[in-house]
């Protein structure tokens, strides 16, 4: 008998080296020399970054060049640049970092992380990321010639200190004309401008499939401007920078398809905790809005479902934008909401009772602390008490959890674009996270930070590997 021996192809990680820095200069050449596979770790300190970095290197999805600091969040990058990390190759994991805004002017700290052309599978997890305007800026290239998808934003704590002074956008993430971001398990808080109307973060200009999931968003409270938590088309895009023709005589006429909101909690906005811009096929299910105006499904385009919706506003259709009412979705009066948690409106948002709804519509399969639901379930992100009074930050929740599902950016510019939501705007929110994995808010005047930073989520960890490749 002849035996035929088949050499089948093995597919190896590339050989990256680890390369320890200890300084900018050396941070800088690491960055500037990397190569697929390659671990850029930052030592103890303080890193003055006084002009952008540019990351062109092209990492792989076995081998995506890593920078990271060692002990996690020992290492502070003081930006004082326009665009700080402008990310241009593909699978770049920037890693328990902490990079802090610190310019003179406002509008000359536009960006801690732009990722932009080809830097598809980006990922951002484990970090602290603060004080500039758009804290992660995410676009195409110019006509849309290079688009970076497939994005992960994960257990980061996103913030401004204090509201910016500037016209610009300013959100924790400004995702633009990219598919399939993902964008998890982050603490949003204290996000503004003295501009105008501020979100939280959105998607926009005419990518899709994006997902927001197990959130906590706090708006600001000053009452200076109309703020909106999570989006899907945000303020709107201007044609020439929508996806898919970057045409000026092309109307956008969707801003975002197929989104996906789930588990997400959202606090003290005075406009809308979701608003979806255009925002067509859009799946909202068991969220928790706590003292927001509602949702905005807004515009023809708009369309979607609602179901599982913990909330204290109201969800409607506006301006010719439509949506299915998926059931179960629960309005909560004061004495229900003041029976609920243990003092919502200042932000604490410790679960202090049984549901006061239960839906049997299996469409998540776990809630705002990673786990299992069982059906019928409560409504709302959170599924049963004993979750949100557990101590430690997002960030140190789940660590080896392998986040890196897709990873990615891409939009073309035009942010505010049509200007038509009202109330929509971006903007960051502040606190701080010690080493240690506590809690330690120094934000001043906010109390209620302490609630929300001690709210999550040690139970992350038992999610299942499908859940966490959900999309």
């Amino acid at each position: 008998m002849l035996s035929l021996v088949v050499a089948l192809p093995l597919t190896l990680p590339l050989a990256g080296v680890v390369v320890p820095v200890g300084d900018m200069a050396a941070l800088r050449a690491a960055i500037a020399n990397a190569s697929a596979g390659d671990e850029i770790v930052l030592a103890p300190g303080v890193y003055v970054l006084d002009s952008n970095v540019t990351c062109a290197a092209a990492g792989t999805a076995l081998a995506p060049i890593v920078v990271r600091s060692e002990p996690p969040r020992s290492a502070e990058i003081v930006s004082r640049s326009l665009e700080g990390f402008k990310v241009q190759g593909p699978h770049w994991h920037f890693e328990d970092l902490v990079v802090r805004g610190d310019c003179a002017v406002d509008d000359d700290c536009e960006h801690a992380f732009h990722v932009t052309g080809n830097g598809h599978h980006f990922v951002l997890r484990r970090s602290r990321v603060s004080d500039t305007n758009a804290l992660i800026k995410v676009n195409a290239d110019a006509g849309g010639s290079a688009i970076p998808d497939d994005g992960l934003i994960a257990q980061n704590e996103l913030f401004h200190s204090r509201p910016r002074t500037t016209t610009n956008p300013s959100n924790a993430a400004n995702i633009n004309t990219v598919s399939r971001w993902v964008v998890r398990d982050n603490v949003i808080h204290g996000i503004g401008n003295a501009g105008g109307e501020t979100y939280a973060t959105f998607m926009k200009g005419g990518g899709e499939g994006g997902v927001y999931e197990r959130n906590l968003v706090r708006c600001r409270d000053d009452g200076a401007q109309a703020y909106v938590g999570l989006s899907f088309g945000g303020g709107g895009t201007g044609a020439q920078f929508c996806a898919p023709a970057f045409d000026g005589a092309v109307p956008c006429a969707v801003e975002h398809r197929g989104g996906v909101m789930r588990n997400n909690i959202v606090i003290g906005c005075n406009d809308v905790g979701i608003y979806l811009n255009r925002a067509a096929d859009t799946d909202l299910l068991f969220n928790s809005l706590i003292t927001t105006s509602g949702v905005d499904f807004r515009f023809e385009t708009s369309s979607g479902r609602a179901i599982g919706t913990l909330h204290d506003g109201v969800i409607r259709g506006r301006n010719g934008g439509v949506f299915t009412d998926g059931g179960d979705n629960t309005i909560l009066d004061d004495a229900t909401l003041a029976g609920l948690y243990a003092d919502a409106r200042s932000g604490d948002v410790a679960f202090d009772a049984a549901a006061i709804a239960t839906s049997s519509a299996a469409v998540v399969d776990d809630d705002f602390c990673g786990r299992p639901r069982s059906f019928p379930t409560s409504v709302g992100a959170v599924a049963a008490p004993g979750c949100l009074d557990a101590k430690g930050p997002p960030i140190d929740a789940a660590e080896g959890e392998g986040e890196g599902e897709g990873e990615g950016e891409g939009e073309g510019e035009g942010e505010e674009g049509e200007g038509e939501g009202e109330g929509e705007g971006e903007g960051e929110g502040e606190a701080d996270v010690d080493d240690a994995g506590g809690c330690d808010c120094r934000s001043s005047g906010d109390a209620a930070l302490t609630g929300l930073l001690l709210a999550v989520l040690p139970l992350r960890r038992r999610r299942s590997a499908e859940a966490r490749r959900r999309r």
